[in-house]
């Protein structure tokens, strides 16, 4: 019995040892892969003067001005940023059903509307309400919102188009005429025109609604790519779209000649961008065209041709979502590393670097 003790101890023993090896091992691979050369990380890229990054928001996903403040949406809800100083004020009790944030509005009203994945929030003077397909809504992923010349504020959705009138939701029939019920963005031009960015592939693109009439713009009409991300309307009333998915896309302009609408431009790799899917897109007071990208940074595109940024420039993040111009002249680009800034000082020294 005292040899078999003796021999079960030392199995024992061997065991225990074999678990320690084991546990080292195991650590010592963690440390390799999660730790090592912790001390060595490369650093932030220095940001240029002028540049200003708010981080708190999270993954901005939309950006709206509002009573002297910038309104930002991102995937942990609505957030606040100093317009003057791009410097961080707090996160919006908007209600906890306010999440993943993807369209903001502010309206002449002075209402801000707030479309996010549980419905469509209206915030006035620190009260909201929130509208659901229980109200109306064709469905709760709202997508995109706009405010037309009569102030009709309309909504695009994942199931299609809905509008506020008379302070209710209706459904808008014009949902059976776009290319796809999938609405990403929605602009109106000088015109009265409403332009609506359908976004899936291989059946999406451009909607152009003027009353009873209905004009669709594919691949087959010069569009770059079906998968359309954002729309805009330029100072000269022409129309851009911003589109793209995975490795293929780019910008394209529209413009109305004596035979009617058409693409007139298109930009690409081929151009000088630097990557294919163009994921926000936006005009400032000198005619220059901003452009994001979902894993490229930057474009900015002048008379002078196009210069690209990316984090090593001092961008928060690779994927520009939004990009909007600010009141005293500045730009704003949302990313999913937070919110930048970039005073308009700033600004023409990219221009010109």
């Amino acid at each position: 019995m005292t040899g078999t003790g003796t021999i079960m101890r030392q199995r024992q023993r061997l065991l225990r040892r074999y678990w320690h090896f084991v546990l080292v091992a195991v650590v010592g691979i963690l440390f390799a892969v999660l730790g090592s050369g912790g001390g060595d990380a490369p650093a932030p890229a220095p940001r240029p003067q002028g540049w200003t990054v708010a981080s708190e928001p999270g993954s901005v996903l939309a950006i709206a001005f509002l009573d002297g403040d910038v309104w930002v949406g991102s995937k942990t809800g609505l957030h606040r940023v100093d317009a003057a100083t791009g410097n961080y004020l707090g996160r919006v009790d908007a209600g906890t059903e306010v999440a993943h944030v993807r369209a903001l509005l502010a309206d002449t009203s002075g209402t801000l509307w707030v479309g996010h994945l549980n419905g469509l929030t209206r915030y006035h003077a620190g009260q909201t309400a929130t509208f659901t397909v229980a109200d109306g809504l064709p469905d709760n992923r709202v997508n995109a919102l706009a405010q037309n010349h009569n102030g009709r504020v309309w909504i695009g959705t994942a199931n299609g188009l809905a509008f506020i009138e008379n302070g209710k939701i209706a459904m808008a029939p014009e949902t059976t005429r776009l290319l796809s019920p999938i609405v990403n963005s929605i602009v109106e031009n000088k015109d009265g025109e409403l332009w609506v960015a359908s976004t899936s592939t291989p059946s999406g693109g451009v909607t152009l609604l003027n009353g009873p009439d209905t004009e669709t713009f594919t691949p087959v009409r010069g569009l770059p790519h079906p998968y359309v991300n954002q729309l805009l309307v330029d100072h000269g009333g022409a129309v851009w779209a911003a589109t793209g998915q995975l490795e293929e896309g780019g910008a394209c302009q529209f413009r109305r000649d004596a035979k009617g609408w058409g693409v007139s431009a298109t930009i690409s790799r081929a151009d000088g961008l630097p990557g294919a899917k163009v994921r926000s897109i936006f005009e400032d007071a000198d005619g220059d065209l901003w452009m994001g990208f979902e894993n490229d940074g930057l474009a900015l595109r002048t008379g002078r041709g196009i210069v690209a940024f990316n984090e090593s420039d001092g961008l928060p993040h690779k994927e520009v979502t939004c990009i909007a111009g600010g009141p005293d002249g500045e730009i704003w680009l949302g990313t999913l590393a937070g919110v930048l800034r970039i005073e308009p000082g700033a600004a023409r020294r990219m221009k010109h670097n």
